[in-house]
């Protein structure tokens, strides 16, 4: 009886994968002939490796006497009954088992838990900032000052801050809060930051409660373990995700910027030794938020005074009520409200948000019972390559109104960036503008950090201009050099120079900067700015500038400084033990989802709340975080570049700040400022022939400018004098929704 070896059934074999159409012949047998039980165990010979470390070389036949025993045993009955199966085999809380049948590879993945924060006892955390600015124009000056304290003990909390203008001291805000899970409960001088704000005050006396601290809409993160370097491609229905190059071990991908829903990923993974594996993954969106749909998000009552909070105390009260709704949500559509009434009038302020990937719309509007309406739109597609927004607003208040309109396309072409707006204002004369604009960059000889930008405006008149820029970097001097020259056809010419230089030591930064503008047109500036960055003592920072007049120089000196005290024993626990990275210090933010940036990769963050981010430690991190979804919020603070060393521990001192809609009427020595430039520290906008404006701005410390008159927007309705000009800002001054 013929008995087939080892050699002769791959021969066969062979042959086969040859020529489909040819018979093989194999003999068969009632009973396995003697020695193909051997051939049969060789050919399903598996390597198993675990977290990317082989543990073993086994059969998978009907017995586990070969199977590797560090493997709980449901791990061991799947590679059994699962011995034919090619892809993922596997999964629980604890275990991922993949099988490459080509390879005869077996990898299990053995999930690593995320670090968890546990406070312990102790003093508390104490973190306490002091901005102050020192204005100068010919003999006048004037110095405004702000203080804010937070303290924290486990749930308990208290916010103190102070304002000083000159002689001038006002109160802020002065409450104390206590959390219970995702609920927080406030009483003293609240600041209307999230509910139904827009009075003409925006300090309650009172108590409050917000419900929905923790509510930010998130997405799993989707965990992949790599048995050597990578670069995983990210894929859905033929559209890139995410491209991102990692290490061998085990990795989170973040996936908080993927489009809505809930659908497969695929996951190409380029191993740098040549090899490729596609994997099939699971992307999930799901909401976390103790608030339901049709509920109530926050609520505050409480009394307001007709003047400033101080040392004296205002004359007469007013009763205040409001309130945040939750409408109808789902994964891609959020609705809130918020209705207050103050003083015989009510407001409703709605607010929507659809998110749909490619395409993105809002609407925000705010309507009050004394005449006072306006509302906002935007329209965001992604064509890919391109985006394409469409924003629309407009607003009512007395015999004020106005409407914008802007749209802007921006479309990468060939080498470099087509950019293309219109810009429509009821306002202004000139009510339409148009621009072009080409942004391209390109090497001449050893030059290979240039960058060349046409532009063309159409509107009272047509104005074409040309930027150059040139960077370069010294690494050996920790020094980057900036060129950027500007001329256009009325012949203004513009060269602005800026150098930056950073040092790091073992706990922190230090980063300085000179940035000088020259002109043609006698209106030079100068600016100089240093910060100190510390993981243990926390940031401080000063910065002078002045700017050319006709007659007297304007010069503005301002020093910001913030320290942390914390004694809450902050450590961190899991699997893996982490002891480097961020702690985002949310916890007095509005409720929202917030957007942090390290290097590339993102991250969802939920205000009120305090947030761990575990980094690898003897490397340098670009750290930016932004409001993603936080209606009338900014944040202050800016790009941090940091390095951190084993342990550190960096805690950002990103502030936190309410926005505005000052709407009224700018006049200098008691006449209009007609057609002139505004611009705040978050946005810009033109006043009427009437000297009307409406544009936002931040509540406490904004810096208004308005052609050649500088102002400090710090209340309703403030008279603010520099030098023999006096900016007076009428009218309504709002919270933004």
């Amino acid at each position: 009886m013929f008995r087939p070896g080892v050699l002769a059934l791959a021969v066969m074999a062979a042959f086969a994968q040859a020529d489909d159409t040819a018979p093989v012949y194999i003999p068969v047998s009632d009973a396995p002939p003697p020695g193909f039980e051997a051939v049969a165990q060789t050919l399903l010979l598996n390597d198993i490796y675990l977290n990317g470390r082989r543990i073993a070389t086994t059969t998978l036949g009907e017995s586990t006497d070969r199977l590797p025993e560090a493997l709980p045993d449901a791990v061991l009955k799947a590679l059994v009954s699962h011995r034919d199966s090619n892809g993922e085999i596997y999964r629980d809380t604890s275990y991922v088992v993949t099988r490459n049948a080509q390879d005869n590879r077996i990898d299990v993945y053995q999930r690593q838990e995320g670090p968890d924060m546990i406070q312990l006892g102790g003093s508390g955390a104490l973190r306490t900032s002091l901005n102050g600015i020192h204005q100068q124009f010919g003999d006048s000056t004037r110095t405004t000052m702000v203080m804010n304290n937070r303290y924290s003990r486990g749930d308990n909390g208290a916010t103190v801050s102070i304002q000083q203008l000159d002689s001038d001291t006002r109160v802020l805000s002065a409450y104390y809060t206590h959390d219970n899970d995702d609920t927080r409960y406030l009483a003293g001088l609240i600041p209307q930051t999230d509910v139904a704000a827009g009075s003409s005050n925006n300090i309650v006396a009172g108590v409050g409660v917000d419900f929905n601290r923790g509510s930010t809409t998130e997405r799993k993160p989707l965990n992949i373990l790599l048995t050597a370097p990578a670069n995983v491609v990210l894929t859905y229905a033929g559209q890139l995700l995410e491209s991102v190059t990692l290490q061998e071990g085990s990795h989170s991908i973040d996936t908080s910027t993927f489009p809505a829903g809930n659908y497969p990923v695929t996951a190409t993974i380029h191993y740098l030794d040549g090899r490729t594996e596609t994997r099939t993954l699971s992307s999930g969106q799901q909401r976390i938020s103790s608030a339901q749909n049709w509920s109530v998000l926050g609520a505050i009552a409480g009394v307001q005074g007709d003047t400033s909070w101080g040392p004296q105390l205002p004359d007469e009260y007013t009763p205040f009520v409001g309130l945040s709704l939750s409408g109808y949500n789902t994964d891609s559509f959020t609705s809130t409200a918020q209705l207050s009434y103050d003083d015989d009038r009510f407001t409703f302020s709605p607010s929507m948000r659809y998110d749909a990937g490619r395409f993105y719309a809002s609407f925000q509007g705010r309507f009050t019972t004394d005449d006072y309406w306006q509302f906002a739109q935007r329209f965001n597609v992604d064509h890919g390559n391109a985006q394409t927004y469409l924003d629309y607003f407009a607003l009512g208040a007395d015999e004020f109104k106005t409407r914008t309109v802007t749209l802007t396309h921006q479309h990468q072409v060939s080498s470099g960036n087509l950019y293309g707006s219109v810009y429509y204002n009821s306002s202004l004369r000139h009510r339409t503008n148009y621009q072009l604009m080409y942004s391209t960059a390109f090497n001449i000889g050893s030059l290979d950090n240039l960058m060349l930008t046409t532009s063309v405006n159409f509107g009272d008149e047509v104005v074409w201009g040309l930027r150059l820029t040139y960077g370069e970097k010294f690494d050996s001097l920790n020094m980057r050099y900036r060129l950027s020259s500007y001329l256009d056809n009325q012949r203004n010419d513009a060269q602005q120079h800026t150098l930056d230089h950073s040092y790091r030591y073992a706990s922190g930064l230090v980063q300085s900067k000179l940035h000088g503008m020259l002109t043609s047109y006698d209106n030079n500036s100068y600016f100089a700015q240093s910060n100190i960055n510390d993981s243990r003592y926390g940031q401080y920072g000063a910065q002078i500038s002045m700017i050319e007049g006709v007659d007297n120089p304007y010069v503005t000196t301002s020093v910001r400084t913030s320290a942390l005290i914390d004694r809450t024993g902050v450590t961190f626990t899991g699997t893996k033990p982490v002891s480097t990275g961020l702690i985002i210090d949310l916890s007095d933010a509005p409720s929202g989802d917030y957007k942090l940036t390290v290097n590339r990769q993102r991250h969802r963050l939920a205000g009120g709340r305090r947030h761990i981010i575990p980094l690898p430690p003897d490397a340098d991190y670009r750290v930016a975080l932004s409001s993603s979804n936080s209606k009338g919020v900014a944040v202050l603070g800016g790009t941090q570049h940091i390095h951190l060393r084993q342990g550190d521990v960096f805690r950002p001192d990103w502030q936190i700040s309410p926005v505005t809609y000052v709407v009224g009427r700018v006049t200098v020595d008691g006449k209009p400022v007609s057609n002139t430039l505004v611009k705040t520290g978050v946005a810009e906008a033109y006043t009427d022939e009437r000297g009307f404006i409406a544009v936002e701005a931040l509540v406490g410390e904004g810096v208004i400018r308005a052609g050649d008159v500088t102002c400090t927007l710090l209340s309703v309705n403030n008279l603010l004098t520099i030098g023999e000009h006096t900016c007076k800002f009428t009218n309504h001054v709002s919270q933004a929704q």
